[in-house]
């Protein structure tokens, strides 16, 4: 599929050029604009419409920018326009090192000659290297408005990159296409085929589903009898940006994530009984607020980001604490794009695409590969193998360890166990907040809930955490514990419910989850040998793990960098945010 990449300054005179049209009609286009700044509401939609095929198409557009066109904060932003045939990335800032965090190969770039104009020399000669970078043999680069045309003194530049004089017939003046004498080092594109994921939790069902949008038949396997029965069976969680003062790497992130999930969750999950983008009000118990401070300094006068669209947190107003059953001086932070959701449902409907088969009750052990060329096969406890498989994706949380040192592989995986406590909610249960809780601990409150014949509305608390503990039992000397926690967070709950922790009527979750040292996720292939093994070895090997607490804000996004990653597609987030996720990175680390 044809992807372009357009540098572009949103304004009345500025569109960007009409979306190529798909020579194949099976997959997704890629477009790319990179924006000085957010642009307005009304000129998105105008831009949206020029990539519209047919009038359906032109509606499905209108109405996902409706809906996705929020929280445009500087830095990359996926929008999926029409679902499994149009993507758009959507970056904001400055365009010359946004150029440097772009990824994927461009059969189409087109560049804004008043803002190549105003680049100083050494912008042009980075944006010369980085287009040259994101090329492949043949693509096309243009002047945008077509009428106009590239600068001279910059022209040199892109001849010794490799870029010639197209034919102009039916192209803007000055076109030019990659044509360097060098041997082409794009990498190629995967073909979709067959495809195995060990473990059927939040990334091993996340994996799945970007592949099978993709192309693939995915076999999904479990040790388990059903999906969901690990971890990722947590009966509801929360989707919550990670507040930091400093708005760090994690916390951009995790946005990121949050996005991708919402996404999914919109796409596949019945509103209001699966999940429900209420907001989650974070209560900063120790009184200092976790919004970042630049956002704090703006509040009187935000920027265009900020007014432009629905922003992604902001200081609690005295309604929302009164809605969260807050007192009026508590410290709190709304994040307006939150949402709760049952996390077993999510991991059901990704594993319900057409072309990902599960398979439980299947316990792998170890792997091999007898030869670079081979398939990798998968072993149960006796040496039988269990079926062969040309890409193997490990999401099975801290069993992913073991089945890594059969390869002698090692990664530093660790288990976390937590364990959550909830209860039927009664009508004399008058002091729970409205809205989801979070911050030392977290507290959901009136969710819709089946167990047995029993139907009504709940509440959830806690989690506890014990790290090195792989027991999932649930352990009532920690009800204690959840409770109290519980009254820092939220003591007016706390007092509310109280007697249901004392009289034995709370009930209890518990999972293991798999960490890693630095609290983000392994994602990607293991590029690289260790031990003198060879690094082709391990072709065909990738990871989605260690996700922690965070699987619900993180695994759609892992899934995606991977695929992305997989069929030369640019990522779902900037160069240097997906390198914190990259699964090398432990390669060579002491375990």
């Amino acid at each position: 599929m044809p992807h372009a990449l357009t540098i572009l300054a949103p304004g009345p005179a500025a569109l960007p050029p009409s979306a190529p049209a798909p020579a194949d009609p099976s997959g997704s286009r890629h477009l790319v604009w990179i924006c000085p700044h957010a642009p307005e509401t009304d000129w998105l939609q105008q831009a949206g419409q020029s990539l519209a095929q047919t009038p359906e198409e032109r509606t499905q557009i209108e109405q996902a920018l409706r809906q996705q066109a929020w929280g445009l904060l500087p830095g990359w932003h996926r929008l999926p326009l029409l679902p499994g045939r149009l993507v758009l990335h959507l970056a904001i800032g400055d365009p010359w090192q946004l150029v440097r965090e772009a990824s994927g190969h461009f059969d189409h770039i087109s560049l804004s000659t008043d803002l190549l104009r105003q680049a100083d020399a050494s912008q042009r000669e980075g944006l010369a290297a980085g287009l040259s970078a994101l090329a492949r043999h043949g693509s096309l680069l243009q002047p945008n408005p077509p009428c106009s045309a590239l600068p001279d003194d910059w022209l040199p530049q892109l001849r010794s990159r490799g870029w010639v004089p197209a034919d102009t017939a039916g192209l803007a003046p000055g076109s030019m296409r990659f044509a360097p004498r060098w041997r082409d080092a794009t990498p190629p594109a995967a073909v979709a085929r067959e495809a195995t994921v060990i473990g059927a939790g939040l990334a091993g069902s996340a994996v799945a589903y970007s592949l099978a949008e993709r192309g693939w038949q995915v076999t999904v396997l479990d040790r388990a009898a059903t999906p969901a029965a690990g971890a990722s069976g947590l009966p509801v969680g929360l989707v919550v940006p990670h507040s930091s003062a400093d708005d760090t790497l994690i916390s951009r992130v995790i946005r990121a994530g949050i996005r991708s999930t919402l996404q999914r969750a919109a796409a596949l999950l019945q509103p209001g009984q699966d999940w429900a983008a209420t907001g989650v009000l974070e209560h900063c118990v120790d009184g200092k607020s976790k919004l970042p401070r630049s956002w704090q300094a703006n509040a009187a006068h935000p920027p265009d980001w900020i007014s432009a669209s629905r922003p992604w947190a902001s200081t609690a107003t005295p309604l929302q604490l009164q809605q969260a059953c807050l007192p009026a001086d508590a410290v709190a932070v709304w994040h307006e794009c939150a949402a709760w959701i049952k996390p077993w449902r999510l991991v059901q409907a990704q594993l319900e695409h057409p072309t990902i088969h599960f398979v439980g009750n299947t316990a792998v052990h170890s792997l091999q590969r007898p030869a670079a060329d081979a398939p990798w096969q998968l072993l149960d406890d006796t040496g039988q193998m269990i079926r062969q498989t040309d890409l193997l994706v490990l999401t099975a949380g801290f069993e992913s360890r073991q089945l890594l040192q059969s390869l002698q592989q090692p990664l530093p995986l660790n288990p976390l166990r937590g364990q959550i406590a909830w209860g039927w909610q009664q009508t004399s249960h008058l002091g729970l907040p409205a809205v989801p809780v979070n911050g030392k601990g977290s507290l959901a409150c009136h969710v819709p809930w089946q167990q047995s014949a029993q139907a009504g509305s709940i509440w959830i608390t806690g989690s506890t955490f014990s790290r090195s503990d792989n027991t999932p039992d649930v352990r009532e000397q920690e009800f204690p514990e959840i409770w109290q926690k519980l009254q820092m967070l939220h003591p007016a709950a706390a007092d509310q419910l109280q007697a249901d922790f004392a009289q034995g009527r709370v009930q209890g979750w518990a999972g293991v989850r798999a960490t890693l040292p630095d609290r983000l996720p392994a994602v990607g292939a293991l590029a690289r040998s260790r031990h003198g093994q060879p690094a082709d070895l391990l072709q065909g090997l990738q990871l989605s793990c260690g996700m922690g607490a965070r699987g619900l804000s993180l695994s759609v996004l892992a899934g995606e960098l991977l695929a992305a990653q997989l069929h030369d597609e640019p990522w779902p987030l900037e160069k240097r945010l997906a390198r914190l996720l990259a699964a090398s990175r432990w390669l060579d680390k002491p375990v």
